[in-house]
């Protein structure tokens, strides 16, 4: 719904995949600004998905160049898990299904 996204946490790679800055993670209003980067090449991924969030897999590619200051936006899935409990009889022959368990 374009909410921002609280708690998410990423690591910085340069485009050869050596680590820059790991634990890194979103503010109140879904960001992180971490300065000191030399131009170049580098992705992001995330490490860490908050309560409710799916991890994300994607590698976010990103260029710095001199003098400028990059935005990188992610999409956030909250996809949510779901499980299904059914509670059966003793008999491991029948297993049937045992209705009005709480």
């Amino acid at each position: 719904d374009n909410s921002v996204v609280e708690g998410a946490v990423f690591s910085i790679y340069s485009s050869d995949g050596k680590l820059v800055k790991a634990d890194l993670t979103t503010d109140s209003n879904g960001q992180i600004n971490y300065k000191g980067l030399k131009a170049g090449d580098y992705y992001f991924v995330e490490t860490s998905a908050p309560d409710g969030y799916q991890l994300s897999s994607k590698h976010y590619n990103f260029t710095v160049t001199s003098n400028s200051q990059s935005a990188v936006t992610v999409s956030a899935s909250d996809t949510e898990s779901s499980v299904v409990l059914t509670k059966t009889d003793g008999d491991s022959s029948s297993k049937n299904p045992v209705q009005g368990a709480t």
